[in-house]
Parts: structure tokens; C-alpha cells; sequence
């Protein structure tokens, strides 16, 4: 019973990315959203246009027109959406994994920093992210490709763990690795932008 009870936080998110991914593979989705649609049709200007780097630099400076500079996004589904253009199961598949796998470097990061006494490293690793989902619109960076906002909620938990690795360890190393990360969140999305204002204001407490 004490084993059940120790290892249950990891029983229900192995059974919740069983029932995410099993629906997935029974549903087979295509390029079913818009925006999927778009992304792929994307990918086949850039390969098949006779100049793969103009194409590129070409579909990222469109898309400025929406004010927003997203080179790290377009670059991804480029490559994504061409290698993948016959089997769209497995892209959606391989999504929810990254998606599940970033999930699990949240809790890491929590156990890590958790200033607590009671701390339970199969609970805050495969318990306490699965409260994501308490946030409706998280669920959709699982079910289509072309959500954004996936990037960013990986790229902001690399660049707050090593910013935490920075300030344990008192090496500076760490904080470029941090700024890094949040170079590429922004540049994969506007609201990247939040995490280097959070992460101001906590070198403002923390100095």
C-alpha cells in the first residue's frame, strides 16, 4: 500500500499520456485546423520554390505583417511539415510527447526550487503539472500543430531553471544560457516577452 501510495502520482500521469496519446492515434488527425493547413501549404513554397533560403527569409517576413517576428517558429514548421507532410499522426503524436516531456521539466524545476520541507519528488514532477490543464486553452497546444504557445512554455522553463542554476551556483554561464532561451521563446512568439519581464522582476528581488 505504501508503494501505491509513493508511486501514484506517477501511475496517473503515465495513465493520462497513455489516454492522450491512445485518443490521438484512434482519432488519426490530419492537417485538420486552418492554420495546419496553411503551415504545410508553407513548407512546399519553401522546398519546392527553387531557392529553400530565400523562400524562408521570404515566409518570415511575411509574417511581420502581423507585427510579430517568429523566425524560430516558421523554421520548425518548415522542417516539421516537410518531414513529416505523409504522416501527420506522427507529428501529432511526437507533439504531445515534447508537450508531456515539458510537463515533466515543470515539476522539475518546481522540486528544485520548492522551498519545503515536505517535498515529494513523484509528486511535484508528475503530479502537480497535470494542474496546467486546470487552464482550459493548454490543451490545445496538444491537439494542434500550429499553436504557438508550446515553444514558449518550453523555452520559459529552460530559461528559469538555468536563471535558478545561475543564482545557486553563482555562475554567469547559466544566465546566458537563460538569455538564450529567452531569445528563442520571443522569437518564436510575441508573448515570449512576458518571460523576460518575469524574470526582470525576479532579478530585482533576488539582487
Amino acid at each position: 500500500m505504501a508503494i501505491l501510495k509513493k508511486y501514484f502520482p506517477l501511475i496517473i500521469f503515465l495513465l493520462f499520456a497513455c489516454i492522450l496519446i491512445g485518443t490521438i492515434i484512434f482519432y488519426a488527425p490530419s492537417w485538420s485546423l486552418v492554420d495546419d493547413f496553411t503551415m504545410l501549404e508553407n513548407a512546399k513554397f519553401v522546398w519546392l520554390g527553387g531557392n529553400f533560403l530565400g523562400n524562408l527569409w521570404q515566409l518570415i517576413l511575411g509574417g511581420t505583417k502581423w507585427g510579430i517576428f517568429r523566425p524560430v517558429f516558421f523554421i520548425w514548421t518548415v522542417l516539421v511539415c516537410h518531414i513529416f507532410r505523409n504522416t501527420p499522426l506522427l507529428i501529432y503524436v511526437g507533439m504531445a510527447i515534447f508537450n508531456l516531456i515539458t510537463l515533466l521539466l515543470w515539476g522539475f524545476i518546481l522540486h528544485r526550487t520548492w522551498l519545503n520541507e515536505d517535498k515529494n519528488i513523484f509528486r511535484d514532477i508528475f503530479l502537480y503539472p497535470l494542474t496546467f490543464f486546470i487552464f482550459t486553452p493548454f490543451l490545445n497546444i496538444f491537439m494542434y500543430i500550429s499553436m504557438q504557445q508550446k515553444f514558449i512554455i518550453f523555452f520559459s522553463a529552460v530559461a528559469i531553471y538555468f536563471f535558478y542554476k545561475g543564482y545557486v551556483k553563482e555562475r554567469k554561464i547559466y544566465f546566458v544560457f537563460s538569455v538564450l532561451a529567452i531569445l528563442l521563446s520571443t522569437l518564436n512568439h510575441a508573448e515570449g516577452i512576458f518571460l523576460n519581464l518575469a524574470l526582470l522582476l525576479l532579478t530585482v528581488v533576488l539582487f
